[in-house]
């Protein structure tokens, strides 16, 4: 199904929801729809990285009109779930019981959705007859209980990243207007119960606490409960906000299984600013002074901060070069100046072709692009020939663009390293470093001139969110892109049956940070070390840096006693650059096993030169060369 087939289906569902919302047609049809729409993505072929998951829902109410939604919701984001639905109100039996269907189940995500009133008691929503004190010692209870029952859980499903749900803060205080006169009003306790379950969990890179109470807020708390399902059926959410609720959860998934977006591709009349700069000049453009000027300028603050985040920035537009510069020098309105850019296209060249050299600069796969334009003629071409890059619609009213640009969801993901937040500078020092190559008369020269220094070590806390990042993101130098979750790997670094390394590189132009992985597993009756997944930045693909790699990996089975390395290599349309890795590195084929090709290395007589250019880091300075 192609992704225009997709995002069809997505505006069918939408209007579906719609007229549910609107009363036009009751939820029964929608579940009879549900059907139909779920028989037709599992019958069409699934959009380019499609993610297979098994998905737990267990909770405190009647949980089938989630499961039905996050159904549709997730398979929307690019993910086919299996899913796995708790009883009413039995999520603590299921997490204690280690013989129960939930752990049979063995999920990749759960998510714990809970009702306020269910677990908090229908007392605590009054003015108590006697001391308030019980009340704290309530929500105290509460909040504990769930941190015990969690805490359990992982350690009893190593595999699983949770998702909890926080608690709604009810809209109704029994004391009124004045209810902060009682410091048991159940407004304040929910909320420092939802912050306090927060704060618990915040170092915890398995657990992500939901803001389900903010999302009610956006969407309105009285038109989020029905109090009809709330009595007669026990479900807490009003049928039209469950379709909501599921697509909020649908993006936590969806960034933690790593359908993350990393470019933003911007316009630049009547998208950063107001007007075409050509025509109206500098002074002419919409940019800070009037309404819509103030909304641009709100625009490219939000854009900054995603810029921040790790978000890579880039411009296509059909410009005069020299006009558009002139904004990012001289505007004083404009947020965003030319260093936040990591490509810049203004020409008049076709949009399609400037995003495709975009893509080359920076060696990124187009399916990693969001395009902003607010032409729809542009926005239509880009879609018809790039179907991998998402262009969202652009708002007609430019007072919309602040809502507009927060509200897209493609860049979320679960952590944020000191990788992400370098990510400019980092592409930077390899403009830098490609400069320098077109300079040089032979490649060896080139890498010598380079400096590098690499520093390979096991896996720590510290580092483990920047491999699963990179686990689930590299698509070119992968061998197997087995795409082993932040739970899983972190599993791996506790058997002594594992290892899992990652390498960190400093050049003369900076430090690259972590730019490459590997995962082996020791077979002590073979005498033999495999090679799980081996994996590398493709901002330093042509550097030999995992010949260095695998160098070391080799150096510590020779010391370990093992007799041969065995490298996979399981062949996808992206990774093709890396088939003939293993071979030049003097691996013999020996076989293939469900498509993968395996080879191997013999320890006792097989071996090759690591890169004469790249030493070792000794010190910390070497390391926080900048």
């Amino acid at each position: 199904m192609s992704d225009k087939k997709h995002n069809q289906l997505e505006d069918d569902y939408n209007q579906l929801l719609e007229q549910v919302g609107n009363g036009k047609s009751s939820f029964i049809d929608f579940y009879r729809t549900h059907g139909a729409i779920r028989n037709f993505l599992e019958s069409n072929p699934l959009p380019p990285g499609v993610k297979n998951i098994k998905l737990a829902v267990i909770g405190s109410h009647t949980l089938e009109p989630l499961t039905v939604c996050l159904d549709i919701a997730t398979r929307l984001k690019g993910i086919s779930p299996e899913i796995f639905q708790g009883g009413f109100n039995l999520y603590a039996q299921e997490i204690l019981d280690p013989a129960s269907e939930l752990y049979k189940f063995n999920p990749d995500f759960t998510i714990i959705s809970l009702d306020t009133e269910t677990c908090f008691g229908e007392g605590f929503f009054h003015i108590p007859e006697n001391n308030a004190v019980r009340k704290l010692k309530t929500a105290d209870t509460v909040r504990e209980e769930l941190c015990r029952l969690t805490d359990h859980y992982l350690s009893h499903a190593p595999s699983t990243t949770l998702i909890i749900g926080n608690f709604p803060i009810p809209v109704h205080s029994p004391y009124g207007m004045v209810r902060g006169a009682g410091k048991d009003d159940p407004k304040s306790l929910v909320g420092e119960t939802n912050r306090r379950l927060e704060s618990y969990f915040i170092n915890n890179p398995r657990v992500f606490v939901a803001d389900v109470d903010g999302w009610m807020g956006d969407f309105g708390k009285r038109s989020a409960v029905d109090p009809r399902l709330k009595y007669m059926a026990g479900i807490p959410f009003s049928h039209d906000f469950c379709p909501f609720l599921s697509r909020k959860y649908a993006v936590y998934l969806g960034a933690v299984a790593g359908l993350t977006r990393k470019v933003l591709v911007l316009d630049l009349d009547n998208t950063l600013w107001g007007g075409i700069v050509g025509e109206e000049g500098l002074e002419g453009i919409e940019l800070g002074n009037t309404p819509a000027g103030r909304a641009f300028v709100d625009f490219q603050r939000a854009i900054l901060d995603l810029h921040k985040r790790g978000v890579i920035l880039a411009v296509n537009s059909k410009n005069n070069s020299a006009d558009a510069i002139k904004v990012f020098r001289e505007h004083p309105d404009m947020v965003l100046r030319e260093d936040a850019f990591s490509a810049m296209k203004i020409n008049w060249e076709d949009k399609v072709t400037n995003l495709r050299e975009i893509a080359d600069e920076l060696n990124l796969g187009l399916d990693s692009f969001v395009f902003i334009d607010d032409n729809p003629v542009e926005r239509e071409y880009v879609s018809s020939l790039l179907p991998e890059v998402a262009v969202p619609d652009f708002p007609e009213d430019p007072l919309l663009l602040p809502r507009f640009i927060n509200d897209i969801t493609l860049f979320e993901q679960p952590v944020t390293t000191s990788e992400d937040r370098e990510r400019s500078r980092l592409y930077r020092q390899r403009d830098q470093a490609e400069r320098l190559r077109t300079q040089c008369d032979s490649l060896e020269y080139y890498l010598g001139g380079l400096v590098m220094k690499a520093r390979i070590k096991e896996t720590d806390s510290f580092s483990l969110p920047r491999v699963a990042q990179l686990f689930q993101k590299t698509n070119q130098f992968n061998l197997t892109t087995r795409r082993h979750s932040l739970a899983e790997l972190e599993e791996y670094t506790k058997s002594p049956d594992w290892r899992l390394w990652d390498l960190e590189l400093v050049d003369r132009f900076g430090n690259n940070g972590i730019v490459a992985a590997a995962l082996v597993k020791f077979d002590k009756k073979n005498r033999a070390t495999i090679i799980d997944s081996f994996l590398m930045s493709c901002r330093v693909i042509g550097r030999f840096v995992e010949d260095y790699f695998l160098s070391f990996i080799l150096d510590v089975c020779r010391k370990a006693g093992k007799g041969k390395l065995v490298g996979l290599y399981a062949p996808t349309e992206k990774n093709i650059p890396v088939k003939e890795f293993y071979p030049r590195l003097n691996f013999k084929h020996c076989g293939e096993k469900n498509g993968v090709l395996i080879y191997e290395l013999n320890l006792e007589g097989g071996s090759f030169s690591p890169p004469k250019w790249i030493t070792k880091i000794d010190n910390e300075k070497d390391k926080d060369n900048k």
